[in-house]
């Protein structure tokens, strides 16, 4: 977890190059997959340090906010009508649309189709020069080639969970950084691991990828084992 005071590539950087310093060091202890995997909105600093981090991290683009973004130019840069606009979204993001192409060549002749249809309007300009590269580079090609393939697109609806929890939390209210700590972040993560605990014993809300369900072990496992030898076995995941 980052505290931050802003939002600059600096403060950013500062944070990611030190994981990325960390899983070199302890990779093979931690069993980091070589295929690391990061999602978030399109704020471009964000995107920028995790790109200079992780170079060979797959980036991931979260769908609802670049769904978001596209219908704000849409409605209020251009002024598309609420039908077209509606034809305009479901050709990119509905079940046949652009971004959920099978594969390259599809997802190239589906954008051009896409164009030409609303050629002669600025839709299309924008959609050319603002959101096509992401969608093709941060949400389609990750989607094709994710082993845990999902027929929803992902979004980050966890950490915008998350965010909201503490706003309410604090009231919308600045607090002082000691007693956010203490009294709101350390419960809303004591939350989180006890939401880990389930999904390591496979019962709860939450469910272990493929490539990390060697994790997983049964209640009968855990009850023959010592507290020690339980709590030693989750700070792996520390």
């Amino acid at each position: 977890m980052l505290l931050h005071k802003d939002a600059s590539y600096k403060t950013y950087y500062t944070f990611f190059s030190h994981l990325a310093s960390e899983f070199k060091i302890n990779s093979l202890e931690l069993r980091i997959p070589e295929d690391l995997v990061f999602g978030s909105d399109d704020e471009k600093a964000m995107t920028n340090d995790i790109r200079d981090a992780f170079p060979s991290a797959t980036r991931l683009l979260c769908s609802k906010h670049l769904k978001d973004n596209l219908k704000h130019y849409l409605q209020n840069k251009i002024g598309v009508e609420v039908k077209e606009r509606n034809e305009i979204m479901d050709n990119i993001f509905g079940k046949d649309g652009v971004v959920n192409a099978n594969n390259t060549v599809d997802f190239e002749d589906n954008s051009n189709t896409f164009k030409d249809q609303i050629d002669q309007s600025q839709a299309c300009q924008v959609f050319h020069r603002k959101f096509e590269t992401s969608f093709k580079t941060f949400v389609n090609e990750p989607q094709r080639k994710n082993k845990d393939k999902s027929e929803k697109l992902w979004t980050n609806n966890n950490a915008e969970s998350i965010n909201h929890v503490f706003t309410v939390a604090i009231k919308w209210k600045p607090q002082s950084t000691p007693e956010l700590i203490k009294k709101k972040l350390y419960d809303c993560v004591l939350v989180q691991f006890v939401h880990l605990r389930g999904c390591l014993h496979g019962h709860g809300d939450y469910d272990l990828i493929s490539s990390e369900v060697h994790y997983r072990i049964t209640d009968q496992i855990s009850r023959c084992k010592s507290e020690d030898e339980n709590q030693q076995f989750l700070r792996t995941f520390y």
